[in-house]
């Protein structure tokens, strides 16, 4: 792939973009330091400039989803990159208000809506975020997404059916497993892919395990004492992805 660079990534990072740059899904399972929204920001900016997409999502927790605008699109985004950052508040004063709202209509840059995960529960944002892609073609990204582990929470329901409308969807975390095995599921599997499983009870199976496999997954894994993995034991042994 040819791709200009803002900031010049370490070996890890091309890498993980090189691998996942026109990918349908793809998950970035690198540990904190290892710079994931860096390789996410430089995918939008290559899916924007080849007119795969017009817009971006990006869903965090409340406590860090405004950093995404205060320093990481900043910092790594290229200038040359026309582009709109609308981040979503729930109280907005008029003027963010406005701003939000003029979002809905502008269609001559890259809009990038940054929006907490925990917004996702509420009728509000959902309204909002389903007037915000309305006749786009967007990537979605969660970062943290360990966050809609749960496939019973509201989030998380809202998150599925908004990522099967998704041209593109990225997840992001340092800790694909928090307690239990369980945990990749939705995260990684039910939430993002059209032809997901009915339920996440057939993970418990063989004939399961070999559905996920088809789903078209594929995931770098990054961590500092390791170096660059394609392969963990935790993938390899549910077969939950498809490497590619």
């Amino acid at each position: 792939m040819k791709f200009k660079y803002k900031t010049q990534p370490y070996e890890h990072q091309r890498v993980a973009l090189e691998r996942s740059y026109d990918k349908i899904n793809y998950g970035y399972f690198m540990e904190m330091g290892c710079g994931k929204s860096k390789v996410l920001i430089d995918n939008m900016a290559w899916l924007y400039e080849n007119k795969k997409i017009d817009t971006a999502i990006v869903v965090a927790p409340k406590g860090v989803y405004r950093n995404w605008q205060v320093s990481e699109i900043p910092a790594h985004l290229r200038d040359d990159i026309k582009h709109e950052v609308y981040v979503w508040n729930p109280n907005p004063n008029k003027s963010q208000k406005e701003h939000l709202l003029s979002g809905i209509e502008e269609r001559s840059k890259l809009r990038i809506l940054l929006v907490n995960v925990e917004g996702f529960a509420t009728p509000k944002v959902r309204a909002f975020v389903e007037k915000f892609v309305r006749g786009s073609t967007f990537l979605l990204a969660v970062d943290e997404s360990t966050t809609i582990k749960n496939p019973k929470a509201k989030r998380t329901k809202a998150l599925v059916a908004l990522g099967k409308a998704a041209s593109f969807r990225r997840i992001l975390t340092g800790s694909p497993v928090t307690k239990s095995p369980m945990d990749t599921y939705t995260h990684s599997v039910d939430s993002w892919t059209k032809n997901c499983l009915a339920s996440s009870r057939t993970i418990h199976s063989k004939d399961g395990m070999q559905s996920q496999e088809r789903s078209g997954w594929a995931v770098t894994v990054f961590n500092k004492s390791w170096g660059i993995e394609i392969l963990m034991s935790l993938v390899t042994s549910w077969r939950a992805f498809r490497i590619g």
